[in-house]
C-alpha cells in the first residue's frame, strides 16, 4: 500500500520535482563520466602523471559529493514543506509519522533511481565528450574509450551516499514537526525587509570600488612581474580575497537596496503592477541576500578557474618551445659530476631515433656580477645582505659568435659585430638600465646594445650576457650544451628519458634522480597530461558547483511559492487579468533568478581580458585571441544552464501559483 500510494504521489508530483530530478541526473552524468576518466587505463598508461592527479580527483569527488549531499538535501527539505499540508492531513486521517517519512522517502528513492538511471546514460556521452576533451590536449588520436566497472559501482555508492545524507534531512523535519506546523505553512509571514537600505547603497558602491580596484591592482600586480624576478605571490591572494569580497558585498548590498531605491520612482510605480512587483522582489531579495552575495561569488570563481585552466593549456604549448628550442637540449654543469657526456649520450640517442643536426656552444663565467648589480635583481637573495657577495649568482656570459650560431639554427634574426653587449633571456622583463652603460672584460670595453626577452632559452638561467667574442677569454666554462634536431618519426621519449637519468648521490638534498639531457616530446606529454587533468578537473569543479549554485537559487526562487499564490489571487480578486499575472510572476521570477548572474556574467569578459594580458605579458600575445572566444563560450554555456533551470523554476512556479481560482492558459 505504502509503495503504490508513494508511485502515485511520485507521479502526481513530477513537475514539482524537477529542479530536483535535474541536479541528480546532471550530478550523476558528471560523477560517472569523471570516476570513468580517472579509472581509464589507456589514459594512465599513455601518462603516468594522471594517476597521481587521480587520487587527488578521488578525494575531490567525495568531498564534491558530500557538497551534493548538502544541496540535495536542501532540495529535500524543499519538496517536503511544499507538500507538507498535504502530509498534515495524512496524520490527521489517522496515518503514523514513521508511515509518512516512509512514504516519503519511497517517493524521493524512485526519483532518484530514475535519476540514476538518466544520469548514467547521460554520463555514457559526457565520458566520451571528456575523453575527446583530453585526447585533443595530451595530443593523443581520438579514440572511443571503454567504460570501467570500478566507475559504474563508484558512482552508485556515491549516489547511495548522497541519497541517505540528504534523507537524513528531512527525516529529521518529519520527526520534530507537528500536526499544526504542517497545516499552517501557508499562513506563515515573510521577514520584513531590510532596514537602512541608503546605508547599504552605500556599502554596494564600496563594494563596487573594491571590484575595480582589485581588478586595477591585479593588472599593476601583473605587470610588476615583468619587471622582477623576485614576486611576492601573497598579493596576488590578497587581492583575490578583496575580489570576492566586492562581489558578495556588491549582490548583498544590492538586494537590500535596489527594489527600496526603484519604489521611489513613481512614475515606474503607476505603470499596471511594478508596485506588486517591487514589492515582492524587496522582501524576496532583502530575505535571501546573503544567499545571492555566496552564490554570486560561487560562480565568479567557477568561471574565472574554467578560464584560467584553458589559459594554462594555451600557454604550455608556446613556452615549451621557448624552454626547450630544440628536440633535445643537453646541459653538462661543470660544478658538477655527471654520469653521461655528449658523446656517450649522443651514442645513445642515435640507437632511438636519427639525428639530423646537432649543435654545441658554451655559456662562461668569471665570477663576478657587474650586469646583475646594475640590473638590480637577484633570485634568492637582497643584494643589500652580506649573503649576497658570498652566495648571489654571478654573471653567465656566452660569445657572439655561439649565440648567432643559436639564432641561425631557429630561424631567428642575428646580432650585428657592433662591440657591443646585449641580455637575453627566455623570460619577459622589462629593464630599466642607466644610458651609457659598458662592460670592461680583457681590456676591451663594451656599451649596452638592448635586451632580449621572449627569446628561446640558450641556458638554464634567468638571463645570459652576449660579449664579443674577445671578452670571454680567461673564463672558465661553467655550462656546456650539446642541442639536438632529430630525424621526423616516432620514437620512445619516455624510454630514452629512462635511459639518460642516473642517481646523483650528491644531490642538493641527498641522492636524487638527475637527467641533464631535456627532450621535447617526453616533456610535452607530461605537461598534455597535466594540462588535460587541470582542465577536466577545472571544469568537473566548474558544473557542479555552477549546478548546485542554480539548484539553490531555483529552490529560493520557489520556497515562497505558498505566499505568492495567496498574494497573486488577491491581486487577482482586484482586477487584474490572468495574462497580467502570468506577465508579473514571469518577471518576479526572472529578476529574482538572474540577480546573482549579474556580475559574474558581467565579469567574464574582465576574466578573460586578465587571462589575456597574463599571456601577453608571458610573451605570447598571438595567443591571446584564443582567450576571448574561451570566455564567450564558457559564459554561454553557463547561461545555457541558467536558462534550463530557470525554465524549470519558472513552470513549477506557474503551475503552483496559478492552481485554484486563476487559470492561466
Amino acid at each position: 500500500m505504502g509503495f503504490k500510494l508513494a508511485l502515485k504521489n511520485a507521479r502526481r508530483q513530477a513537475g514539482n520535482y524537477g529542479i530536483y530530478f535535474i541536479t541528480v541526473t546532471m550530478s550523476v552524468a558528471l560523477i560517472f563520466a569523471i570516476n570513468n576518466v580517472i579509472c581509464n587505463r589507456q589514459l594512465q598508461i599513455f601518462a603516468d602523471t594522471v594517476k597521481e592527479l587521480g587520487q587527488g580527483l578521488d578525494m575531490l569527488i567525495w568531498f564534491i559529493a558530500l557538497v551534493m549531499a548538502f544541496v540535495l538535501g536542501y532540495g529535500t527539505s524543499f519538496m517536503l514543506k511544499l507538500r507538507k499540508r498535504e502530509f498534515g492531513t495524512y496524520m490527521i486521517l489517522g496515518m503514523k509519522r514513521k508511515h509518512v517519512m516512509k512514504i516519503f522517502m519511497l517517493e524521493t528513492l524512485l526519483l532518484d533511481g530514475a535519476a540514476l538511471i538518466c544520469g548514467i546514460l547521460l554520463g555514457l556521452g559526457v565520458y566520451q565528450a571528456l575523453m575527446l576533451i583530453v585526447c585533443s590536449l595530451m595530443e593523443m588520436p581520438p579514440m572511443f574509450s571503454g567504460y570501467s566497472k570500478r566507475a559504474f559501482l563508484m558512482t552508485i555508492l556515491m549516489v547511495a551516499v548522497i541519497f541517505i545524507l540528504a534523507s537524513l534531512t528531512s527525516g529529521a523535519y518529519l520527526r520534530k514537526v507537528t500536526i499544526r506546523e504542517l497545516l499552517k505553512g501557508p499562513e506563515q509571514k515573510r521577514k520584513k525587509p531590510t532596514a537602512h537600505p541608503w546605508l547599504w547603497a552605500f556599502l554596494g558602491l564600496c563594494s563596487t570600488g573594491a571590484v575595480i580596484l582589485s581588478v586595477l591592482f591585479f593588472s599593476r600586480e601583473m605587470d610588476r612581474w615583468t619587471t622582477t624576478v623576485n614576486r611576492n605571490a601573497s598579493w596576488i591572494f590578497i587581492l583575490l580575497a578583496l575580489f570576492g569580497t566586492g562581489i558578495f558585498g556588491f549582490h548583498l548590498s544590492l538586494a537590500k537596496c535596489l527594489m527600496y531605491i526603484l519604489m521611489k520612482n513613481k512614475k515606474l510605480c503607476s505603470r499596471g503592477t511594478n508596485t506588486f512587483l517591487l514589492r515582492q522582489l524587496w522582501s524576496q531579495l532583502g530575505t535571501n541576500a546573503l544567499m545571492a552575495g555566496l552564490l554570486s561569488v560561487l560562480i565568479t570563481f567557477a568561471v574565472a578557474g574554467a578560464n584560467v585552466s584553458f589559459t594554462q593549456k594555451t600557454s604550455a604549448q608556446a613556452a615549451l618551445d621557448r624552454t626547450v628550442p630544440f628536440d633535445i637540449v643537453g646541459c653538462l654543469d661543470m660544478s658538477r659530476e655527471y654520469a653521461y657526456d655528449f658523446d656517450a649520450a649522443t651514442s645513445m640517442i642515435r640507437e632511438e631515433v636519427p639525428i639530423k643536426e646537432m649543435l654545441d656552444y658554451n655559456v662562461y663565467t668569471d665570477g663576478t656580477r657587474p650586469v646583475t648589480q646594475a640590473v638590480g635583481f637577484t633570485v634568492a637573495y637582497d643584494m643589500s645582505s652580506p649573503a649576497w657577495e658570498e652566495y648571489g649568482p654571478p654573471d653567465y656570459y656566452i660569445s657572439l659568435s655561439d649565440f648567432n650560431r643559436f639564432a641561425r639554427a631557429l630561424g631567428r634574426d642575428e646580432l650585428p659585430e657592433d662591440g657591443r653587449f646585449y641580455l637575453v633571456s627566455d623570460i619577459s622583463l622589462e629593464l630599466e638600465l642607466e644610458d651609457g652603460l659598458t662592460l670592461e672584460k680583457n681590456g676591451l670595453t663594451a656599451e649596452y646594445g638592448g635586451f632580449i626577452d621572449s627569446f628561446p632559452r640558450v641556458a638554464f638561467v634567468y638571463y645570459v650576457v652576449i660579449v664579443p667574442d674577445e671578452m670571454i677569454r680567461g673564463m672558465d666554462i661553467a655550462y656546456m650544451y650539446r642541442c639536438f634536431t632529430l630525424e621526423d618519426g616516432p620514437f620512445d621519449a619516455q624510454a630514452l628519458s629512462q635511459a639518460l637519468t642516473y642517481t646523483d648521490e650528491n644531490g642538493t638534498f641527498g641522492p636524487e634522480e638527475r637527467c641533464d639531457y631535456e627532450i621535447k616530446d617526453c616533456i610535452r606529454m607530461e605537461d598534455n597530461s597535466t594540462s588535460a587533468m587541470i582542465v577536466v578537473t577545472a571544469l568537473y569543479i566548474a558544473m557542479i558547483f555552477i549546478f548546485m549554485a542554480m539548484a539553490i537559487l531555483a529552490l529560493k526562487t520557489l520556497a515562497g511559492v505558498n505566499d505568492d499564490r495567496r498574494r497573486y489571487m488577491a491581486l487577482y480578486r482586484i482586477g487584474s487579468g490572468p495574462k497580467v499575472l502570468c506577465q508579473t510572476l514571469f518577471r518576479q521570477i526572472l529578476v529574482f533568478f538572474f540577480f546573482p548572474a549579474i556580475l559574474p556574467l558581467a565579469l567574464s569578459l574582465v576574466i578573460a581580458w586578465m587571462c589575456e594580458k597574463m599571456i601577453r605579458i608571458s610573451g605570447f600575445p598571438q595567443l591571446s585571441g584564443s582567450l576571448y572566444v574561451n570566455g564567450a563560450v564558457i559564459a554561454l554555456v553557463i547561461l545555457g544552464i541558467y536558462v534550463l533551470y530557470f525554465s524549470a523554476a519558472w513552470q513549477i512556479g506557474k503551475r503552483n501559483v496559478f492552481s485554484g481560482e486563476i487559470h492561466i492558459s
